[in-house]
């Protein structure tokens, strides 16, 4: 990560963040697996990252050991560690603590009150979902598209080689749903295409 931020720098007058803030307040929650956590947490611990990315957004981190998961001090209100179970499971954990979260806060139900409107590719299971929710690390993202949980996808493509990995998806299927809407290119080289998902 530091060579790609060394050699591929966002020019903040043409690029912002890359429109990063603006997604996070657009989404209710973040969902992610333990391996994206540990390498966020990494991040920070190692001065890579300044500050915990994701701000105040609840986060919802999974894991099939939840009592092996660090969880500094500081992100102890932000931060909660799931037992990973079915896709399907685990957005009714989260849907249900988020509404826990409005009632104590004293706000209506539902997620932040954005449009869910996706162009007509979303599928029913994802599209009656009262929270948008932002799912991230790759066996999670898979997981919750084979549940057809996703709406939306948004994939930013960094120009550089890596000599090896795991791909985004592992299963044909995965890659046929992927609408594309939309294309950003931005002033170091990455391609962001937003895509809906269509089941």
């Amino acid at each position: 990560l530091n060579e790609l931020q060394a050699s591929h720098p966002l020019d903040p007058a043409k690029d912002g963040d890359g429109g990063f803030s603006s997604f996070l307040a657009s989404v209710d929650a973040l969902i992610m697996g333990r391996t994206t956590y540990e390498t966020v947490l990494g991040f920070l611990e190692s001065g890579i990252a300044p500050s915990w990315p994701y701000g105040e957004l609840p986060t919802f981190v999974l894991s099939t050991r939840p009592e092996g998961v660090k969880l500094p001090e500081h992100l102890a209100e932000t931060v909660e560690v799931l037992r990973g179970g079915e896709a399907e499971e685990v957005m009714a954990a989260v849907e249900s603590r988020l509404a826990a979260r409005q009632k104590s806060k004293g706000a209506g139900g539902g997620g932040n009150g954005k449009d869910s409107d996706d162009g007509g590719g979303a599928n029913e299971a994802a599209s009656r979902r009262p929270y948008d929710v932002y799912v991230d690390g790759g066996d999670t993202v898979r997981r919750f598209l084979d549940a057809r949980l996703v709406r939306r996808a948004i994939l930013t493509v960094v120009p550089a080689t890596l000599g090896e990995g795991t791909p985004l998806f592992n299963d044909p299927k995965q890659r046929e749903v992927l609408e594309e809407v939309e294309v950003r290119t931005f002033s170091n080289g990455f391609v962001q295409t937003t895509y809906c998902v269509a089941h």
